[in-house]
């Protein structure tokens, strides 16, 4: 990535990482801390909160090392500054599924949530657990957007 329209991820790590403790940290210190919904794209249940969130079998800082690093701006679409949501479930087996987009910079070019969505893809996952058991959950992934001059 060079010249005016590189990108500037270093809010990924603070977005990611904080989302991550609060969920968590919210999650160990609370009883019947498992809730979830009916998932309108998978037509099951899904967890929101757990006990234990899921992450990254290399751990949350190599996601985010991953994303800075392989992410590319859509060079046609302008200075896009802002916040693009991205969620997906995590099932049991540490398998992602039922992708989608919550909040989208280019209208409806969805080139860089694929980028996203790759990445994300490429890690192994540690499941979700509710009371020690894997569990399916839905996991939003904030990721800022800045440029850097």
């Amino acid at each position: 990535m060079t010249g005016r329209n590189k990108i500037s991820l270093i809010a990924i790590i603070v977005t990611f990482l904080s989302c991550f403790v609060i969920n968590n940290s919210f999650a160990q210190n609370s009883k019947n801390t498992c809730k979830g919904k009916q998932d309108s794209i998978l037509h099951k249940f899904v967890y929101t909160t757990v006990d234990i969130m899921p992450e990254p079998q290399n751990g949350l800082k190599t996601l985010s090392d991953s994303l800075m690093k392989h992410l590319k701006y859509p060079t046609n679409k302008g200075d896009f500054q802002g916040k693009v949501i991205i969620a997906f479930v995590i099932e049991p087996d540490g398998k992602i599924d039922g992708q989608r987009v919550i909040r989208n910079l280019f209208g409806s070019d969805f080139t860089f949530s694929q980028q996203l969505f790759k990445i994300v893809k490429s890690f192994k996952w540690e499941p979700g657990l509710c009371k020690g058991k894997p569990v399916p959950v839905l996991y939003p992934l904030p990721i800022n957007i800045g440029i850097q001059e």
